[in-house]
């Protein structure tokens, strides 16, 4: 997640290192509104995050998708039904 954020903000750095700041990442939470825990999918367990839906309270457990190591490619987020 860390990788991700540095290739969010590189113009950002790149210009703060120019003009001498040094800067770091780094990922943190702040407030734990969930807790992990499995499913499985095809026989497979993969890690899951469980928490309680906010229209009613109920529990729920998701699988929130994998964060990518490197920011995906313009045709990406085209095909996910996302826009820039």
């Amino acid at each position: 997640m860390v990788s991700l954020l540095q290739q969010l903000i590189q113009d950002a750095w790149q210009n703060a290192a120019f003009e001498g700041i040094s800067m770091d990442c780094l990922g943190l939470a702040s407030i734990q509104a969930t807790q992990s825990g499995l499913i499985e999918v095809n026989g497979e367990k993969i890690p899951a995050l469980r928490g309680h839906r906010l229209s009613d309270g109920q529990p729920l457990t998701v699988y929130p998708g994998e964060v990518p190591a490197r920011l995906p490619g313009q045709a990406f987020w085209g095909a996910a039904g996302l826009s820039v």
